[in-house]
């Protein structure tokens, strides 16, 4: 459904994440435990249309068909993490949704939405 939050975060943000992380030392890893929880965001999928919506989408073009088994699933996972340790460790935030779908419409589309140049 259209309310179900997801956590996300772009491929620019994971990567970005990954690459601080190559630099991080051993010390910053508190109590010597080595995991941290990367930024992101949390974004419903109604929020990711009106995203979509803002950098030429068409959301006529999404229907919603209830299907009890997938709901299942997504509504079992998280959607909210604690990513303070990773703030302290100077990780980079995560994008937004609007940046996330931009980077995507510049990267992989060549900046046409809708087959539109």
């Amino acid at each position: 459904p259209p309310e179900t939050p997801l956590w996300l975060a772009s491929p620019n943000s994971a990567l970005r994440s990954m690459l601080h992380a190559l630099d991080v030392d051993a010390s910053a890893f508190e109590g010597g435990y080595r995991c941290v929880n990367a930024p992101g965001i949390t974004c419903t999928v109604a929020e990711m249309m009106a995203g979509l919506e803002r950098h030429g989408g068409d959301p006529g073009l999404v229907t919603f068909q209830p299907d009890p088994a997938v709901a299942a699933i997504v509504g079992s996972w998280p959607y909210e993490f604690d990513t303070a340790k990773a703030a302290r460790m100077g990780f980079p935030a995560a994008d937004s949704i609007d940046e996330t779908i931009r980077a995507h419409v510049e990267d992989e589309l060549g900046g046409i939405v809708g087959g539109e140049a």
